[in-house]
């Protein structure tokens, strides 16, 4: 992966948590769109973080562009948004669980690194978050959701080559993706909400549609 130089995270109170700008869809769920890579940070023999790379659909990408579009990534104005975006990464954990041995694991509250860039028209948001407790490899099962619990946003790792190790040389570790597989009834239940609606709380309809990252060490 090609890294360019990064901004060091300030540390930003969570009250500037900012929610993705969303325009009006005349669409039921999701309403916007986020390709992931995930690359699972190693050293040591252990799983010390995650690298993620988010590209955002074309309208999402507009609604945070809209200010934007005269000004060079380098810019206060730029990196102000920016950071206003990864407040509301950070509020929302992540979007991600991560299970070691089926036990929910911490991350860090502030990234390591952080960036955003832009990609025609497209943004792309791209960090790198340390575990609390690195995980060791060695007969390990470690598995890894990354979803928006409303599920207004499909986060989705689409292809092939958008899970990699930090290290390939883990040859004892493997590297899955599982496609979720919600019945027929929450489908037609996240179809029939309009623009407007959200889902029963309870449901946490977004992790019912989450891919499953899962990765095997012998």
């Amino acid at each position: 992966m090609e890294h360019s130089k990064v901004i060091r995270y300030p540390l930003l109170s969570v009250f500037l948590i900012l929610l993705f700008f969303f325009s009006p869809r005349l669409m039921a769920h999701p309403h916007s769109f986020i390709e992931m890579d995930t690359t699972l940070v190693t050293d040591n023999h252990h799983l010390t973080g995650l690298n993620y790379v988010w590209v955002m659909d074309p309208m999402t990408s507009a609604d945070i562009l809209y200010d934007l579009l005269k000004t060079q990534e380098d810019s206060p104005q730029w990196k102000k948004q920016a950071a206003s975006v990864m407040a509301n990464i950070i509020g929302q954990s992540y979007f991600s669980e991560l299970y070691y041995q089926n036990k929910k694991q911490p991350l860090k509250l502030f990234p390591d690194e952080y960036r955003m860039t832009r990609q025609g028209l497209q943004i792309v948001m791209s960090y790198q978050v340390s575990l609390l407790h690195p995980i060791p490899l060695e007969g390990s099962t470690i598995d890894l959701l990354t979803y928006e619990p409303t599920f207004f946003v499909s986060m989705a790792y689409t292809g092939s080559g958008k899970l990699h190790l930090s290290k390939p040389s883990e040859s004892a570790c493997k590297l899955t993706l599982v496609e979720a597989q919600p019945s027929d009834e929450l489908k037609n239940y996240a179809l029939s909400l309009d623009t407007g609606e959200t889902p029963d709380d309870d449901l946490t309809l977004g992790r019912q549609f989450a891919q499953r990252v899962t990765l095997q060490c012998h």
